[in-house]
């Protein structure tokens, strides 16, 4: 699984999971599937209708298609921030690496590359880019700046890590009612530490702070001043309460 660890210009750091190359192989075979199928409808209908037979109308119908077909990609970027049909049923979305949304030049450079990355080279060139560029980047994407991401990424902190805390843990239960928090609670508190050890600033020491004020409010108490000690031991007894 890779990652972009992005600093903004709000000195907040993020950290995005990249789309895999499968992921974006699924969902371009979506999309094309869409997009053809749209088309041979839109086909149909119009031959159903009798417009194909007039040829006044014909040619301007057939450059009509070609080019639903070949901005296909561009179009929806654009008008759904960043995501395809087949993007947004897989999940994943175009953004700039700098964090921040990606605007109609970035998606046109993309769009212009793909005769390069994937239709010049039979998707080769573009997928051993993808697997191999520390950001998982095509040259679309290196030269737009951007990075494709997963919108609803897998934990990165996982459950071995919080059993690991019970392992090395000798201290007893100091909050006997740390049971009552979820598994996906202290995994999204780890991820928080995390990131504050990784990223120091003001603003991740905030949320830590707004952390530790909601958990002393599920256990009945002021929390102590030092958030990052109070949550990780949080942490530590609902793993010895509930392992």
């Amino acid at each position: 699984m890779k990652t972009a660890d992005i600093l903004t210009s709000q000195q907040v750091g993020i950290r995005y999971e990249l789309a895999s190359l499968r992921d974006r192989a699924i969902a371009g075979i979506l999309d094309q599937a869409l997009l053809w199928f749209g088309v041979f409808s839109l086909a149909g209908l119009l031959g159903i209708s009798g417009l194909f037979g007039l040829p006044s109308f014909r040619s301007i119908l057939i450059v009509l298609l070609l080019l639903i077909i070949w901005t296909y990609s561009l179009v929806f970027e654009i008008l759904f921030d960043g995501q395809t049909p087949g993007k947004k049923m897989l999940g994943i979305k175009v953004i700039k690496l700098s964090g921040i949304e990606a605007r109609g030049g970035d998606y046109a450079i993309r769009w212009v590359f793909r005769l390069l990355d994937i239709w010049g080279t039979l998707g080769s060139l573009g997928s051993m880019l993808i697997s191999t560029t520390p950001h998982s980047q095509r040259i679309g994407d290196i030269l737009a700046d951007t990075i494709v991401i997963r919108l609803h990424p897998k934990q990165s902190i996982d459950l071995p890590k919080l059993l690991r805390m019970h392992q090395e843990s000798t201290e007893s239960v100091l909050y006997s009612r740390a049971n009552r928090f979820s598994e996906e609670e202290m995994l999204l508190a780890m991820e928080m530490l995390e990131r504050k050890r990784e990223y120091p600033n003001l603003a991740n020491q905030q949320l830590l702070y707004e952390l530790s004020k909601k958990f002393g409010k599920e256990l009945g108490i002021d929390p102590p001043w030092d958030a990052d000690r109070f949550i990780r031991q949080v942490i530590r007894d609902y793993v010895l309460l509930t392992r």
